[in-house]
């Protein structure tokens, strides 16, 4: 009833039963709450311009596991959330920096998925595209076009490894992906019902002001955790944010008691 549904919206009720389910599904895959922070870097994009606007920078993603880990369909599936309906990302390994930038440019405040990262195997020019993404920096570099552009996004990334380079480490949140640590296969369901993962990123569009308050006041409680407290501002962030989108998303639902959302942010 729309009584009992968040927001006085009748289908919100179904949405957060929807996303209950889902969230359950997610955890399962990655063997634990890695699976909600891929969930939050995805619903943190809807609050980028001001987050940008706060902090001056905004972080990415990475998923990176072994072959046939699932890693790709993880990505794909996270990618569905906002209504991209792909089967694998960008490549680094044929892409080029000049094509990665212009896509920056045209994916505006939306998740862009770079696919096939492989550690010394990518060029050391796309690895500078992926770290000046964060703080949005244009390249200073000549362009046979004569163009400069304007990155207006930030990446998600897939691949077999993590980087060596401390710079990017410190601009992504991680996510491992791995067959051993799957707690239940939800293959079939994922694939079967993909399609309308699309509804949670719509409803956090139509909510968008109060989304982001509620992240933003969730960011304010994660960057005064006492825990925290000799950790660099990067490094609080670029977790926190996903944690603090992921813990927005249960306060508009209503989905998730206080303890669920204890327990992540304890993780």
């Amino acid at each position: 009833s729309s009584a009992s549904a968040p927001g006085g919206n009748p289908f919100a009720a179904d949405l957060r039963e929807l996303f209950r389910d889902l969230c359950v599904r997610f955890y399962d895959t990655l063997g634990g709450y890695e699976g909600w922070l891929g969930m939050g870097a995805m619903f943190a994009y809807a609050a980028g311009p001001e987050l940008f606007n706060r902090f001056g920078n905004f972080p990415g993603l990475w998923v990176h596991g072994q072959m046939g880990s699932g890693k790709t369909t993880y990505m794909e599936w996270l990618m569905h959330l906002w209504g991209f309906n792909m089967p694998a990302g960008i490549g680094l390994r044929t892409g080029t920096a000049v094509g990665i930038q212009s896509q920056c440019e045209n994916y505006s405040n939306l998740p862009l998925w770079l696919d096939q990262y492989a550690q010394g195997k990518v060029k050391e020019d796309k690895e500078g595209v992926m770290e000046d993404a964060y703080n949005r920096q244009p390249s200073v570099k000549w362009a046979k076009d004569g163009i400069m552009r304007e990155m207006k996004t930030m990446f998600a990334v897939s691949g077999e490894s993590t980087p060596s380079v401390s710079a990017l480490q410190s601009r992504y949140a991680f996510a491992q992906v791995s067959r051993a640590k799957r707690l239940n296969d939800h293959l079939l369901w994922m694939q079967a019902n993909k399609h309308i993962f699309f509804v949670f990123c719509r409803f956090l569009l139509e909510r968008r002001a109060e989304f982001v308050e509620l992240l933003q006041n969730q960011l304010d409680a994660w960057l005064r955790i006492p825990r925290l407290a000799g950790m660099s501002e990067r490094d609080k962030t670029t977790h926190g944010i996903p944690v603090a989108a992921w813990s927005a998303m249960c306060g508009l639902l209503e989905s998730h008691g206080a303890e669920e959302v204890k327990a992540f942010k304890d993780f």
